[in-house]
């Protein structure tokens, strides 16, 4: 069992002056793991999609060509109309049911929603209502005339914390300093 770290703070400037040194070192240390890390992601994403995208391209073409071998005699021939689907040469070859999907003859979505809240009786059960909050209108009315209600209904501004940091400094001049 390993004991919990104690921190050992620094006594001087020269000690603290070290230990930071030492967090930009390991910063640029994980940046250039991360950095890596994702290139060869990158790279390994490559390769694979460069090898699967004529296999893909083949098994369409091949699946194109047995599926009006299947509709016209295949499945009867197999089936003998018992079964949607059957195994065949390791795989599993037939139909199934396309789940259904809403349709309507409005121009769009916002259309068909219009026409839907012109019925009083479709309103709430035909359509989804979302609501969240908006913290920062919340945060920005908090400021406003209506804050004494806000606050009565309990909204409140939070009093801002300090919170250390350490963080890899910029370093001016440099091409990534240039690209940010």
């Amino acid at each position: 069992m390993t004991k919990p770290y104690t921190p050992k703070p620094p006594r001087t400037l020269a000690q603290a002056t070290t230990k930071v040194q030492r967090i930009a070192q390991l910063d640029t240390e994980l940046a250039l793991i991360e950095a890596t890390r994702s290139k060869q992601h990158a790279d390994t994403d490559k390769v694979a999609d460069d090898l699967a995208l004529p296999l893909l391209e083949e098994r369409r073409r091949l699946a194109a060509d047995v599926e009006p071998w299947w509709v016209g005699s295949g499945a009867a021939e197999l089936t003998q109309g018992k079964r949607r689907s059957v195994l065949l040469a390791g795989c599993t070859i037939g139909t199934k049911a396309a789940r259904a999907k809403v349709e309507h003859d409005f121009t769009d979505d916002d259309a068909a929603v219009e026409a839907i809240m012109g019925k009083f009786w479709a309103r709430k059960s035909l359509l989804k209502v979302t609501h969240r909050l908006d913290r920062t209108a919340i945060m920005a009315a908090l400021d406003s005339r209506r804050a004494g209600e806000l606050g009565e209904l309990g909204f409140r501004r939070s009093a801002p914390a300090d919170v250390f940091f350490v963080a890899l400094a910029e370093q001016p001049g440099t091409v990534t300093s240039a690209a940010g």
